[in-house]
């Protein structure tokens, strides 16, 4: 993954759960890299975090209780959901983000506009006041 490799502190053993032989195997974890995901539009992305490197994983990435409290993920199994409570970002249905609001008018600005629609108006009413004399 091209990730730059940086030595665990404190080494860690951990015994292999699914083992081919009936004889117990440890494996001793000596590396982490600092990780940061990204949803594949970049439209949201994770907190950084130290991930343990354990060769020889079904996956290439496998993430955790840690790291789903870090990121205050809350998954819902029976609606396929996994959402960032703090943006609120789906990230199993992404949706593009909403637009930002309009950014409100100074007031400036806005007694301009009023000044013209109420040219607007005067020329109107003088001209239905001719027409009815």
């Amino acid at each position: 993954m091209g990730l730059h490799c940086q030595l665990l502190l404190v080494l860690e053993d951990v015994e292999l759960a699914m083992q081919t032989s009936k004889e117990k195997v440890v494996v001793k974890l000596t590396e982490y890299v600092k990780l940061q995901l990204y949803d594949p539009n970049c439209w949201w992305f994770s907190k950084t975090i130290c991930a343990i490197i354990a060769p020889g994983l079904c996956s290439p990435v496998i993430l955790g209780l840690p790291f789903l409290s870090h990121n205050r993920i809350v998954i819902n199994h029976h609606a396929w959901t996994a959402i960032d409570k703090t943006t609120g970002f789906d990230i199993l249905n992404p949706m593009p983000p909403p637009p930002p609001h309009a950014p409100k008018k100074k007031l400036k600005q806005f007694f301009m506009e009023l000044q013209e629609d109420r040219k607007l108006l005067v020329a109107e009413l003088k001209m239905v006041c001719t027409e009815r004399l």
